[in-house]
């Protein structure tokens, strides 16, 4: 049972964690847990050009540690295919077994599922299915500053939120002069969070430096250079893990 005042961290399939204090007295709170050995999850990508979808698998363990996972059936991937565990040496990954896999302009469809070889660190064996969720197309749109329309090096950054924009979260991020690295994104790296929501930035807009979910996140460099070429972005999130992103460019 919770009682009150305790914390609850809870890790989601996307790797976020959400904390939820309880401040009051609680009764009938207790947690079931999952009897399955692990977890698999697919979530698409989509960008806004319509040429560029991608599908994002991953597995986790629960009851049971997979030290080897095999992605073995599904359409529109090559398989069998071997999936690498997160956490490694030139891993970009946070945790779990995860691999990507580019669509180009083949769209994924609702209710295709995928199947999983497991190998467990007991040596015992099993599978698991995912299925697709959604491919969205609630883009952001108007997005501005683009080349061409500003030579500000620290612009404000506005967009138009997709109908039905509360039944969304939203993830922001500014990349890639001449030299490469990513310069600012909200949510920031350290953050719990796995994105903004329209009530938190209503204006659809950000004040260059100003991150209104974290004060302490600041664009790095703290200015952008003039003629040098960049990229932005916002992605809209629905409550699967599923995206749709658009992006254009911005040279001051």
């Amino acid at each position: 049972m919770i009682d009150a005042g305790d914390v609850q961290d809870a890790t989601e399939n996307g790797g976020s964690s959400a904390t939820t204090v309880i401040s009051g007295p609680t009764t009938n709170l207790n947690l079931t847990l999952s009897g399955a050995n692990a977890a698999a999850t697919v979530t698409t990508q989509n960008n806004n050009s319509g040429s560029s979808y991608q599908l994002n698998f991953q597995v986790n363990g629960l009851a049971e540690l997979p030290v080897a996972v095999t992605l073995t059936s599904g359409p529109n991937v090559i398989n069998p295919i071997d999936i690498a565990l997160c956490g490694g040496n030139g891993s970009s990954c946070g945790h779990g077994f995860q691999i990507n896999s580019g669509l180009g302009a083949t769209a994924p469809s609702l209710g295709d599922i995928y199947s999983f070889n497991v190998t467990y660190s007991d040596t015992s064996t099993g599978t698991l299915n995912a299925s697709v969720t959604g491919v969205l197309t609630a883009f952001a749109t108007n997005l501005a500053p683009q080349t061409g329309t500003s030579n500000s090096t620290t612009p404000t950054f506005s967009w138009s939120y997709p109908a039905s924009a509360g039944d969304y979260t939203y993830q922001f991020s500014l990349c890639c002069s001449n030299s490469g690295g990513q310069i600012w994104q909200i949510p920031g790296n350290n953050s719990n969070a796995n994105g903004f929501t329209s009530a938190q930035i209503p204006s659809a807009s950000l004040t260059w430096g100003i991150d209104p979910t974290d004060s302490t996140n600041m664009p790095s460099p703290s200015s952008l250079n003039l003629g040098a070429n960049y990229s932005w972005q916002i992605q809209v999130l629905d409550s699967y893990g599923n995206s749709a992103w658009t992006q254009v460019n911005y040279q001051p």
